[in-house]
C-alpha cells in the first residue's frame, strides 16, 4: 500500500459525508447527522492533508478507533433520523473509513514491530497513487450521484441554459 492511499480515502471519505450532510440540511434546527456528517468530514479531509504532507498515518491509535467507530454512529444515527439517509453513500463512505482504519493499523504494528519501511520508487509510486485515485473514484462517484445533493446536480454531457442556432 502505497503512503498516498490513506489520504484518497481520507478524500472520498469527505466528499461523500459532506453530500449526506447537504442532503440532511434541509431539516428544521441542526440536525445530529448534519453536524456528525460535517464533522467527519472536516476531520477526514484535515487528515488526509496532514498525512499526506507527514508521509506516513499521524496519529494511529486515534486514527483508528475514529475510523473504526464512525461507520457505526453514522449507521446508528441514520437508522433514527427521520427523513432516510441513503444506504450505498453511507456504505461507500464506511469502505474508505475500513481503509484508513486498516492504514493505521497497518501502520501500528509495523511500529510496535520496529521494522523500517523501504522506500518506493518513483514508478511504484505513480501506479499506487493512479490505482489509488480509480478505485477511489470508482466508489466515490456512485455514492455521491446517489445522494440529494448528486441529485441536484447538473447532467454531465449536457448543454446548459439556452442555445441559440446559428450563432
Amino acid at each position: 500500500m502505497t503512503r498516498s492511499w490513506p489520504s484518497i480515502a481520507a478524500w472520498g471519505a469527505a466528499l461523500v459525508h459532506f453530500a449526506l450532510a447537504a442532503g440532511v440540511a434541509g431539516g428544521e434546527g441542526v440536525p445530529l447527522l448534519l453536524v456528525l456528517f460535517l464533522l467527519a468530514g472536516l476531520a477526514e479531509l484535515a487528515w488526509g492533508i496532514l498525512s499526506l504532507r507527514a508521509g506516513r498515518v499521524i496519529l494511529p491509535r486515534t486514527t483508528l478507533a475514529a475510523s473504526a467507530i464512525l461507520p457505526i454512529l453514522a449507521a446508528l444515527a441514520a437508522l433514527t433520523a427521520d427523513d432516510g439517509v441513503p444506504v450505498i453513500p453511507l456504505l461507500a463512505a464506511s469502505v474508505f473509513n475500513v481503509v484508513i482504519a486498516a492504514s493505521a493499523a497497518l501502520a501500528l504494528r509495523r511500529d510496535r514491530s520496529g521494522a523500517t519501511r523501504r522506500e518506493v520508487g518513483p514508478g511504484r509510486a505513480i501506479a499506487g497513487l493512479v490505482l489509488g485515485g480509480l478505485l477511489a473514484s470508482g466508489i466515490a462517484t456512485p455514492a455521491l450521484a446517489l445522494t440529494e445533493a448528486g441529485g441536484l446536480a447538473v447532467p454531465h454531457g449536457q448543454l446548459h441554459g439556452d442555445v441559440h442556432s446559428g450563432h
